[in-house]
């Protein structure tokens, strides 16, 4: 699944055709939704929303004690943050919320490496909140920060980064601008990976500034990437070398991606253009990227009005970019469960936003264009749709 597309389209193009043909697809589970159905990478084609059958086969969940304590006891084995399984136990019994957070192996092990210093925090900051976004935001830090003591333990290594200005005080800074630079790169190419050949596209601009006249771990911005959460895997031939590299975990180019969105939205000095990381695609097939944002309109009222904002500038606007953003925001607000009851919406265009279960009591969409919307299980009691655009809208249940 390198491309971010759908993916039962892809496998009814590839054997269009055939008969009696049964297809298994095998995937990591952040590709499925739990209880109710699919992940939208798993609608048929043209069926507007008929998914087709999933299954978890191995599911985690947190109250199947005996698979966590195995995690936990290979954890304390393998890695050391001054934490035993005891305390471990006590630290996840005590926040009853990482029982959503917590439902595949790769989310466990981030939080048992995250939470150490995490506590550490709290007890600084008591409305610090505990969620996989703050999560992944300490493993993050704890991947530059064993990177960095690996470099600084070879001179040649360190010089080549402190040539790109990294030094003791700032590579944390300079790791994550990379990984957010990688993340955006990925999303301008449709991508959950990337290839350098030589200096090429984006390697060959700041921060990395590869020049592809030498070998790559020759050049400083090679162990800049190594400083970001990624796989690396370097190819070579008699007269040329590639590198092929993804983050660890897909869902680590989610946080990424909205580190970096969310920056933008909030810099006031951003001039008017909407952000790539809304702007590019609907997010309705992405629904780790719109976790990652509902995570951050929970701990940032300020995040939560930028989006509201981004909506109501779509009144006015007839750019593509400028709808996208707008259907993406209105996609993320309703997921993170902000209630539209009673506000002015009216002309906003969101076309092929999600708006389930959102709850829309005499919120005003006259005018509006809400085509291809789903308001599937969205309660729209005494709405105002006069005048509203509502070719192709779902509003109907499903089984």
């Amino acid at each position: 699944m390198g491309k971010r597309v759908n993916v039962v389209k892809k496998v009814f193009e590839e054997f269009s055709g055939c008969t009696d043909l049964k297809v298994v697809i095998a995937c990591r589970s952040d590709y499925l939704q739990g209880g109710e159905g699919s992940e939208a990478l798993f609608l048929q084609p043209k069926s507007r929303g008929v998914a087709l059958e999933t299954v978890w086969v191995c599911p985690l969940e947190m109250s199947n004690k005996a698979l966590v304590d195995r995690y936990i006891d290979h954890y304390v084995s393998e890695y050391e943050h001054g934490w035993d399984k005891e305390d471990y136990e006590r630290a996840l019994a005590s926040i009853p919320e990482l029982g959503e957070i917590i439902r595949t192996p790769f989310v466990l092990k981030v939080t048992l490496s995250a939470l150490p210093g995490l506590f550490d925090r709290r007890a600084k900051h008591s409305d610090l909140k505990v969620t996989r976004h703050n999560l992944y935001k300490e493993y993050a830090k704890q991947w530059s920060d064993r990177e960095w003591d690996k470099a600084d333990s070879r001179s040649e290594i360190m010089q080549k980064l402190a040539a790109l200005g990294l030094d003791d005080e700032n590579y944390r800074v300079h790791y994550l601008e990379a990984s957010k630079l990688l993340a955006k790169e990925m999303l301008l190419e449709n991508q959950n990976h990337l290839t350098c050949t030589g200096g090429n596209g984006v390697f060959g601009r700041e921060p990395f500034s590869m020049r592809g006249t030498s070998r790559f771990v020759e050049e400083g911005g090679y162990w800049l990437i190594r400083g970001c959460p990624t796989h690396l895997h370097l190819t070579r031939k008699k007269t040329s070398e590639s590198l092929h590299f993804s983050f660890i975990h897909d869902t680590l180019r989610s946080f990424f991606l909205s580190e970096e969105t969310y920056e933008q939205v909030t810099d006031e000095d951003g001039g008017d253009q909407p952000p790539e990381g809304l702007s590019l695609g609907l997010m309705t097939e992405s629904r780790e990227d719109v976790r990652e944002h509902v995570d951050l309109v929970l701990q940032d009222a300020v995040y939560k009005e930028k989006l509201f904002d981004l909506v109501r500038a779509s009144r006015t606007s007839t750019d593509t970019k400028t709808l996208t953003a707008a259907a993406n925001a209105a996609t993320i607000l309703v997921a993170a469960r902000e209630a539209f009851s009673g506000l002015d919406m009216r002309s906003i265009k969101i076309p092929g936003a999600s708006l389930r279960n959102g709850i829309f009591h005499r919120t005003d969409f006259t005018e509006a264009d809400l085509s291809g919307v789903d308001g599937s299980h969205g309660l729209f009691s005494e709405t105002l749709l006069e005048g509203a655009k509502l070719e192709e809208m779902i509003f109907r249940e499903y089984p």
